[in-house]
């Protein structure tokens, strides 16, 4: 391969975005799931999922100038789970997948946790916002969306309208390792599903990105934009726990492309940063949660680093066009 010409989604990383946003005791938030919104050509709202020291979730936001190298610009919390019921699918914690348009106004699908030692249950909630993304309010008359299986779980929804028909991708619950200790492990793939009104959603029985082989137990945060033929879908993989090898539970960007959104081709060794993470940069051994925002002439990668996001977010911007 050639480092331009065979790579399909080449990427030149441009760096560690620095948010200085710490925890009650000052502690470094790790950042999860990053969510693009475009408040204006000069002002990008990074929504993230961020866990501090106590390993409690909320949702705070970054405010980038992209036409200054992400310099930002203001940044805060949006929401916590104390506004939540001890039911309630976001009671243990709360998290952006992504922002799109409905009839009834800006929306977001956001993950919610609830613990259930020794495990968890996670699904897809929504919110809306009456000043273009500003603030968010929960939306409890609509029902958490857990997937084609309500003892699974699913997170991590990217919802697109295409064709007058809502899309979603979300990670699927699968099962758990429960050989696993001390927790189980739980595995997920992509998961597909579709709605007429973006809120009320019938999932497909089969995932759109299964496991590409046994080893692997774990796709998840897929994003999908159009493409000069077709679409694109970029999502991050990781493979079984392994106490003697924990380098397998290191999460790596995947790539797929479809010509129908239902049926998808994966090709992972199509994607590459370049130059490559190196060891001892905050993603050089990890690079987590990618989200893609596309203007003109320009596409932008917003992604995590090592430690499931404990590393920070950086972003890339795209060498080959689709």
């Amino acid at each position: 391969m050639t480092d331009h010409g065979d790579y399909t989604s080449l990427w030149t990383l441009k760096g560690r975005i620095d948010i200085p946003l710490r925890d009650a005791r000052g502690h470094a938030l790790k950042f999860q799931f990053p969510t693009v919104h475009r408040l204006a050509p000069d002002r990008w709202r990074l929504y993230l999922a961020a866990r501090g020291e106590e390993n409690v979730g909320r949702m705070v936001f970054a405010d980038l100038d992209p036409t200054r190298a992400m310099r930002v610009l203001d940044c805060g919390e949006v929401i916590d789970s104390s506004g939540a019921g001890q039911g309630d699918y976001d009671a243990d914690g709360i998290g952006p997948s992504c922002v799109f348009q409905t009839d009834a106004g800006l929306t977001m699908a956001a993950t919610g946790l609830r613990l259930r030692m020794p495990a968890y249950d996670a699904g897809i909630g929504f919110l809306r916002s009456d000043d273009d993304g500003r603030s968010w309010r929960r939306c409890p008359e609509i029902a958490p969306f857990y997937g084609p299986s309500p003892h699974l779980f699913a997170v991590g929804a990217d919802i697109q309208r295409i064709g007058g028909r809502y899309h979603m991708w979300f990670a699927q619950g699968a099962g758990w390792r429960e050989d696993v200790k001390p927790y189980p492990e739980p595995t997920y793939q992509i998961g597909h599903a579709t709605s007429d009104d973006g809120t009320a959603w019938v999932a497909d029985p089969a995932p759109a990105i299964a496991f590409a082989s046994p080893e692997e137990t774990g796709i998840t945060r897929p994003c999908v934009r159009l493409a000069a033929e077709g679409y694109e879908m970029w999502y991050c993989t990781r493979r079984k726990y392994d106490p003697k090898r924990p380098e397998l539970r290191r999460y790596r960007i995947g790539y797929a492309t479809s010509s129908d959104l239902v049926h998808w081709r994966r090709q992972d060794a199509a994607h590459r940063f370049a130059p490559p993470p190196a060891p001892g940069d905050f993603d050089g051994q990890m690079q987590c949660y990618p989200t893609v925002a596309a203007t003109p002439g320009r596409t932008v990668m917003f992604y995590c680093g090592d430690g499931y996001g404990r590393g920070g977010v950086g972003y890339a911007e795209r060498v080959t066009a689709r």
